[in-house]
């Protein structure tokens, strides 16, 4: 196919010369849905044609709220087609809608959408949303499942490179939402860069997929970088895999996927949770590009999962980490390598003051993520100025998938996508990570200069949770907390400090009061369980001379041990024994056992009377709290069970009511009457 200008370009493309390609939507393994690219093709006509009619202007936001499924690649070329800047954002759960409304009201804030795209049953809940998000009341909503548009009478509209496409928000929390504007230019670009890292044949890969596409790994990577290859693509929802990580492995299996990738998270997931039994029926021989990227990627993760599945058929040369960023579309340095990864042990010493320097003894192992890929411009950079090879500094990228800024913020986009070197060179992309690169241009990412944290590679912004955590403890010394990440063994968590203000009470302080205060008020803004919160003496947060917080700082403080602390909480310390079967499966039992389940994977005591969203329940302690029960009941329930019960009373009742009415069935019935 010749290269394409537009992503309408791209799609016309495939459906003329790979027509039975497409994507196909799976659970448990098995095909529930397909689209073909000539099916999507037609689709995208109809949904352009309603945009149209709808009145969207070119350029003009469209938000996209869809569960995963295949109706939202269909909304998201209808976008292309249309000239409309798609939106993706997560759709409100009616479990958790406090939490989602509060992610989606930041994004509908921040870009002013004006078009709904949808399903015909989440429509439903629009009057719902509404309530919570005010600004939703004047949009048109288009039922994509429900159009009556001619496919066949749109004509195409005159689209060019530098059109928008994708307004793709890097923070779904609540505060400061930002939405990187990416064009079509840039995804094609970006789209290059992808198929010469991994080595891409065109025609030729299946991607087989779990990953939200309402984030850049997802989206640009396994999404659209499919159609850019005219392969196949297999998706699979996210939470299927949270609830067996095997059924990811196992659709790479029968699919004979050849590209699949994810965060460092989910392949020690893979490794702990799979099974000897569902080990013996995996053949992954054909995955050739296992990539990694999204958080911090771990030597140790990536050499337990390529050892206990080479019995599989899993090759360590698959791996291929990889480093990027949504403000870059995607991909920024990578490449497949016959030895899979390099790894390198550094000098702690040298490491603490910003040198990678090999050790001689047992140090901190740093992971290569590639080199810059093609003709991108790659630096590392401190005070303006280009550091040495091996020397640590911002990472700063030039090129053309760089973004076009954030939507609706130029301040932020001046002090993000047009820094300039001391020399007057640029404009650069300052990503905000911290790393070095190597004498042969590869890139050791060692941390992060800009405040974002990614917990479950997922993003978020610690000047939200911290506005969330000083709301809820008055006594807390306004300006003066921080979020920072905690390492754990499958990636990071979140922990958190804060000052005490000795003014602000005149009894003595509860301190399990204010932990408490503090998890619950994160766990209802964000969606975020907190793994450690420290309450510390005031003027132990460092700041800037102009008064701002020095994050990084702060956590470099707390790792050595330099913070005084009033009062240290975590998690682990605070676990509870968990009772070992259910036996009678009555309501007051069932409860006694998610309180106690809960008490252990949160850290603290929880009661039976507990609502989930005060106790600081997120996505994923749900679900493996619905894979407990489910276990000890001898049911296989739904993984997103726990999330569509406020209390604990409510699930444990409804769990048992099921139980009851399955008794009642199996009675038998002998025409007797009463």
């Amino acid at each position: 196919m010749r290269s394409p200008r537009t992503l309408f370009d791209l799609l016309q493309g495939r459906a003329s010369d790979s027509p039975e390609k497409g994507f196909r939507f799976t659970r448990d393994a098995a095909v529930t849905d397909s689209l073909t690219f000539a099916g999507l093709d037609r689709a995208a006509r109809a949904i352009a044609a309603a945009l149209v009619e709808g009145g969207a202007a070119r350029g003009a936001p469209a938000l996209l709220l869809f569960p995963p499924g295949l109706d939202f690649v269909k909304a998201l070329f209808g976008c292309f087609y249309a000239g409309v800047a798609a939106v993706p954002a997560y759709p409100p759960n009616p479990g958790r809608i406090k939490r989602s409304m509060a992610r989606l009201g930041g994004i509908v804030r921040s870009c002013a959408p004006r078009i709904v795209l949808c399903t015909s049953e989440l429509r439903g809940t629009a009057d719902a949303m509404v309530s919570h998000v005010p600004e939703l009341q004047d949009a048109t909503w288009i039922e994509i499942d429900a159009l009556r548009t001619d496919p066949d009478g749109w004509r195409p509209l005159p689209l060019a490179p530098d059109d928008l496409a994708i307004i793709q928000y890097t923070s779904g929390s609540t505060g400061e939402p930002r939405g990187v504007m990416v064009t079509h230019g840039n995804i094609l670009h970006n789209q290059q860069l992808i198929a010469e890292a991994f080595g891409s044949r065109e025609g030729a890969e299946v991607v087989v997929s779990w990953l939200p596409v309402y984030h850049d790994m997802g989206l640009i990577g396994t999404t659209i970088h499919p159609v850019y290859l005219g392969g196949e693509c297999v998706m699979l929802a996210p939470l299927e895999f949270l609830q067996s990580p095997y059924k990811w492995l196992a659709a790479i299996s029968k699919f004979g996927g050849t590209m699949a990738g994810a965060p460092n998270f989910a392949y020690d997931l893979c490794t702990r949770k799979i099974s000897d039994e569902q080990l013996s029926s995996l053949d992954l021989s054909s995955w050739r590009v296992a990539f990694c990227g999204a958080e911090p990627v771990h030597k140790e993760t990536l050499e337990r999962f390529a050892t206990r599945f080479s019995q599989c058929g899993f090759r360590r040369s698959a791996f291929l980490p990889c480093y990027g960023l949504a403000e870059a579309t995607l991909i920024v340095s990578g490449a497949s390598r016959p030895e899979g990864f390099v790894a390198s042990a550094v000098d702690v010493a040298a490491y603490r003051a910003a040198r990678l320097t090999a050790s001689r003894g047992e140090g901190p192992s740093v992971v290569g993520c590639g080199p810059a890929v093609g003709g991108q411009q790659l630096l590392v950079v401190t005070d303006g100025a280009p550091r040495a090879p091996g020397e640590v500094g911002e990472i700063w990228v030039r090129g053309d998938s760089v973004g076009r800024g954030y939507f609706n913020d130029p301040a932020q986009s001046r002090e993000t996508f047009e820094a300039r070197l001391a020399d007057g060179s640029g404009p650069f992309l300052r990503t905000g990570d911290l790393g070095a690169l190597d004498s042969d241009g590869e890139l050791y990412v060692v941390g992060r200069l800009k405040d974002l944290l990614i917990v479950r590679g997922l993003n978020y912004y610690p000047q939200d949770i911290e506005r969330s955590l000083e709301a809820a403890l008055p006594a807390a010394r306004q300006g003066c907390s921080v979020a920072f990440a905690v390492e754990e063994g499958d990636g990071e968590s979140l922990g958190v400090l804060l000052e005490y203000d000795p003014r602000a009470s005149r009894v003595e302080v509860d301190w399990n009061a204010a932990v408490e205060a503090v998890r619950t008020a994160i766990a209802a803004d964000h969606d975020l369980a907190v793994r450690t919160v420290l309450i510390a003496a005031a003027g132990e947060v460092p700041k800037t001379s102009s008064g701002k917080v020095r994050r990084n700082e702060t956590r470099r403080r707390i790792l050595a041990g330099e913070v005084k602390l009033h009062h240290r909480w975590d998690s682990a310390a605070a676990a509870a024994p968990i009772p070992s079967k259910l036996t009678g499966r009555g309501e007051q039992e069932i409860a006694e056992f998610i309180a106690s389940w809960l008490s252990r994977a949160l850290g603290r005591a929880v009661g039976v009377d507990a609502v989930f969203e005060e106790v600081g329940l997120d996505s994923l302690d749900a679900v493996r709290l619905t894979q407990a029960v489910g276990r000890e009941l001898g049911r296989e329930l739904s993984p997103t069970l726990a999330m569509d019960f406020p209390t604990i009373g409510l699930l444990a009742g409804h769990l048992a009511s099921s139980l009851r009415r399955e008794l009642v069935s199996m009675i038998p019935n002998d025409g007797a009457g009463d």
